[in-house]
This record gives C-alpha cells, structure tokens and sequence, in this order.
C-alpha cells in the first residue's frame, strides 16, 4: 500500500486523480484499449472533464453533469461489443485506480455507484445483443 492512501474522495481534483489512474490502467489493457480509441483520439482532456462532471454529481450531487450517461456507451456497444468479461475489466480497474490513493465512504459510495452502472449497462447491451 501507499503512504499516501489517507483520505477519502473529497472533490473534483480527486476525482479527476482517479480518472487519469483509472484511463492509464484501461488503456494498458490489451482486452479494453480498444472500446476508447475515439476518446484518445479526440482527447482525453475534454472527456475528462465530462467524467470529473459525472463523478462529481454521482458523489457529491452537484447537478454538474446533465447528459445521458448510457446513450454514448450503447452506440459505441453497437460498434464494438462488450461483454460480461470486459465490465468485469472496467470494474477492476477503477477499484484499483480509487483504493490505490483512497479510503473511505466516498471510496465504497464510488464503487458500489460503479458497479450499479456497470450492472445496468451490462443488461441494456445484452438485451441490444
């Protein structure tokens, strides 16, 4: 473990630290890289900055982000499929990105969110096939 896991998720700047922990780890990921090829390629800068809004209202309810969440992932489902293997992958992930630096309530609230989401996207995706 790190010396400097202490802390909990306290705003944007750590949720932005988690993102960019979490991307470097998808996208050193053979099995994932693929599924975000077309956000690296439009750069990563703006849609972090949608994922810190995204975040940042799941965890702190600040009404930063008003998009629809699922839509951009059941298109880019439709192009490139993802199946139970790869949330899984996600899933994984972001629970290595977050525990690396953090604990704490905001830490477990982040992870069951994610793997609520995940569990949502998973049946919408199969139910498109």
């Amino acid at each position: 473990m790190m010396s400097d896991k202490v802390k909990d998720i306290e705003g944007r700047q750590d949720i932005r630290q988690v993102m960019v922990d979490f991307y470097d780890f998808l996208l050193a990921d053979a099995d994932m890289k693929h599924f975000f090829e077309e956000v690296v390629n439009r750069g990563l800068e703006h849609h972090f900055d949608v994922l810190d809004d995204f975040w940042e209202n799941m965890l702190f309810y600040t009404g930063t982000y008003r998009r629809n969440a699922m839509h951009p992932h059941l298109l880019l489902h439709m192009k490139k499929p993802m199946t139970p293997l790869h949330f899984e992958r996600w899933l994984s992930h972001l629970e290595t990105a977050v525990r690396a630096k953090y604990q704490g309530p905001k830490v477990e609230e982040m992870l069951q969110k994610a793997r609520q989401i995940a569990m949502v996207m998973q049946m919408k995706t199969a139910q498109m096939g």
